[in-house]
């Protein structure tokens, strides 16, 4: 079943390569550079091998130091504003609770304040900041972990790219033998018929 599976897929490959792949004959080396060319689980497998790749990247990458950079900038303008205390007062009715929650109403003597804006605006600034700052860690042992991982993930993506280029290979020579066998075979069948 898998045979036959593998044989419809490689006619269906070439029927889409092009018209021109019908015009010539195919080696055996061709039909399997065509089947890893065009085979789904080949690509995934070689794209998982690249994933694999960058992570043993990034993984290398926490034993590098850190450097950190920022930058600031401010301007503005700042306002006068005095406040004093008048020699007038309002009279308010305050409402004052106690413990129990009962309220009373009580007529206080409230100072009134004043406000003076002055009117000349001082600009203000600007105001600068740089800073920098730079850290690594000595023994991170958590690191040398993450690294095994990574080379871990990179020698399986690596053997799962080659377990399943040479399945491919291998079905791909049994099919091409197989069709060479059956060409064979009609040719001694019609043989056997003139014989007959």
């Amino acid at each position: 079943m898998r045979l036959k599976r593998l044989t419809l897929s490689l006619v269906v490959l070439a029927i889409l390569s092009s018209s021109s792949v019908f015009a010539q004959e195919l080696t055996l080396n061709d039909c399997i550079d065509l089947a890893l060319s065009n085979r789904a689980s080949i690509i995934a497998a070689r794209g998982r091998e690249a994933v694999a790749d960058a992570g043993e990247l990034s993984a290398l990458g926490a034993f590098l130091p850190r450097v950190d950079a920022s930058y600031s900038y401010s301007k503005g303008k700042e306002t006068n504003v005095k406040t004093f205390a008048s020699t007038e007062f309002q009279d308010t009715i305050v409402t004052v609770f106690d413990d129990y929650g009962n309220s009373t109403d009580v007529l206080a003597h409230i100072p009134l304040n004043f406000v003076e804006v002055d009117g000349n605006d001082q600009d203000s600034g600007p105001n600068k900041s740089l800073s920098f700052s730079a850290s690594m860690w000595v023994l991170n042992i958590g690191n040398f972990y993450s690294l095994a991982e990574a080379k871990a993930n990179v020698d399986v993506a690596h053997l799962d790219v080659l377990n399943s280029e040479q399945d491919l290979i291998y079905s791909v020579k049994v099919s091409y033998f197989a069709y060479f066998a059956s060409v064979e075979n009609v040719d001694v069948q019609e043989e056997a018929v003139k014989r007959s």
